[in-house]
């Protein structure tokens, strides 16, 4: 479709992209994880971001970085953008520490 002048219109509350997952082993069961996402491209403010851990909120964020912690057997995880206004995007792609 044609969009004329600026292009397509925005996406008022668009989610956090191309989240990562990075870990260092130590010993056989226990990484240590960290969390890494952009932030959407958009003008709408941003108050902060949801992390979920296994379908649940576990924490939030006011950053695009998150270090977990120690993590023993597989967890999933991804982020949901909270905005100023309430309004909540959809989640990010989903990272798992299987993937490690």
């Amino acid at each position: 479709p044609e969009f004329g002048e600026g292009g397509p219109p925005e996406v008022p509350y668009p989610p956090a992209t191309n989240l990562t997952i990075s870990g260092i082993r130590i010993f056989i069961w226990y990484l240590f994880v960290e969390l890494d996402w952009e932030a959407p491209d958009t003008s709408t403010p941003i108050d902060y971001y949801e992390i979920y851990r296994n379908g649940s909120l576990w924490r939030t964020s006011n950053l695009t970085r998150y270090y977990v912690g120690t993590v023993t057997g597989n967890r999933s995880f991804y982020v949901v953008v909270v905005y100023d206004d309430g309004m909540r995007s959809d989640p990010s792609n989903t990272v798992s520490t299987g993937d490690l």
